[in-house]
């Protein structure tokens, strides 16, 4: 299952809800000897950094050894008969969250003072989250539940 929550709207008493990644594509990498390598550069911020123009890429006879799946509505994916070994999951979500806010909106004077006025405000932000997760077949027929989230 592929999910995400959003930490910008966390609260001690209600916690962030689940949003789960619908129909988006899940990509599954064998975990190679190059691909520990290739990793390793890619979460090193000062190889991989896109704010300074560097970048990371894999090579892409190592791209096309990915295996592919899109999620259901729930956020359920699966990668039938795989073989025993380490792999790598990836997706991205992208979802949006909507806000309500009081704006100030000016001072009335009346007979018994002052008065501040507010209107309601509504506006949405939109986040893309990256999922990952490293999971380990044992054994052929065995079934791997795995939390895809960030």
């Amino acid at each position: 299952m592929a999910f995400t929550r959003p930490k910008s709207t966390y609260e001690a008493n209600n916690p962030p809800r689940k949003i789960l990644a619908a129909k988006v594509t899940v990509r599954l990498f064998p975990v190679t000897p190059y691909f520990e390598d290739y990793y390793k550069l890619w979460k090193d911020k000062n190889l991989n950094n896109p704010k300074k123009n560097k970048y990371v890429f894999m090579e892409d006879k190592a791209i096309r050894l990915r295996l592919e799946a899109i999620t259901n509505t729930s956020g359920e994916f699966t990668f039938p008969n795989m073989k025993p070994g380490k792999y790598y999951l990836w997706t991205s979500v992208d979802y949006s969250l909507n806000y309500n806010t009081k704006e100030y909106a000016g001072t009335g004077y009346t007979a018994y003072g002052n008065i501040d006025y507010y209107k309601q405000q509504a506006y949405s932000n939109g986040f893309n989250d990256f999922l990952e997760a490293f999971v380990e077949v044992k054994s052929d027929g065995k079934m791997v539940t795995v939390n895809l989230k960030n």
